[in-house]
């Protein structure tokens, strides 16, 4: 398995088309907020101190939640290309076990997207302290860790078991080029939640990569509440949380961070067993 984990990883990161691919979904909205939609939010909520700050850690932790997708779907791609070119027969006959076989690609597509996710962390607050805002604590780090490593398994579990009813590369490179193109807008990282219609919010909040994008906010922004909203009321404060998908409602039902943990947690387990079933189905 670890030898299968090593392959998939020198196959992904030699191909850097394939890695730059992989980002283009990150770099779409890292862009577009750089020139429109940073200034718009900031005199949308011109009342709020140190709102730019607010709003650039905001982005930020949606940029993170996005590339654990986007980076995964492109690691993904070897072993729909395997199957494509029958390559995987030639492993199935070999005396390794599919179990192993189909723990390769589970490793290989985990630790592609919990690296990206780190170097986007650093690559962020990089960029946050450059435009003048506060740097995460030591505790804070900590904390923002964890909660990148739970939800880039979560977002790699759910992805693996797309990727696994694929076996047409070219399809599969269609699929996954428009779940990169609109990931952004289920994360809440292009529109605020809050500014979409209520239909729509009834669909995405429950999603785990929506849970997971909000528990990110909330860790990224921690500490910064204080100061930004002094003297402001408690209803403003709630506005400015539900409106950017910092706080998640599921109706009017508040969700707690606990429950987003259970719902991250959840979807880990039950992805993950369903995409080690159908990898290691005979008919594969």
């Amino acid at each position: 398995m670890i030898r299968f984990l090593h392959r998939n990883l020198q196959i992904y990161y030699r191909d850097k088309a394939t890695v730059f691919i992989s980002l283009i979904g990150t770099l779409m909205i890292f862009v577009l907020y750089i020139l429109f939609l940073g200034d718009l939010w900031e005199h949308t909520f011109d009342d709020i101190k140190n709102v730019r700050h607010l709003i650039d850690s905001w982005v930020m932790a949606s940029i993170i939640s996005v590339v654990s997708v986007t980076a995964t779907l492109g690691n993904l791609g070897i072993m729909v290309n395997d199957k494509s070119t029958q390559r995987i027969k030639d492993f199935y006959s070999s005396p390794v076990k599919r179990s192993d076989i189909a723990g390769g690609y589970i490793l290989s597509a985990t630790v592609v997207g919990l690296i990206m996710s780190m170097i986007m962390l650093v690559l962020a607050e990089i960029y946050i302290v450059l435009m003048g805002g506060p740097l995460l604590s030591v505790g804070a780090l900590l904390r923002l860790t964890g909660l990148i490593v739970l939800v880039s398994l979560s977002n790699t579990s759910t992805m693996l078991f797309f990727a696994s009813f694929f076996t047409s590369h070219n399809a599969y490179t269609s699929a996954a080029g428009m779940i990169a193109s609109f990931i952004g807008f289920i994360a809440g990282a292009y529109i605020p939640i809050g500014l979409l219609p209520k239909y729509i919010q009834w669909i995405v909040e429950p999603l785990p990569l929506f849970q997971g994008a909000a528990l990110l906010r909330q860790s990224m922004i921690y500490g910064m509440f204080d100061s930004s909203f002094i003297g402001m009321s408690q209803q403003k404060i709630m506005e400015f949380n539900n409106t950017f998908g910092i706080t998640t409602q599921i109706g009017k039902y508040q969700v707690s961070p606990i429950l987003s943990l259970i719902i991250l947690v959840a979807s880990i387990a039950i992805f993950f067993f369903l995409s080690v079933w159908n990898l290691s189905k005979k008919n594969q």
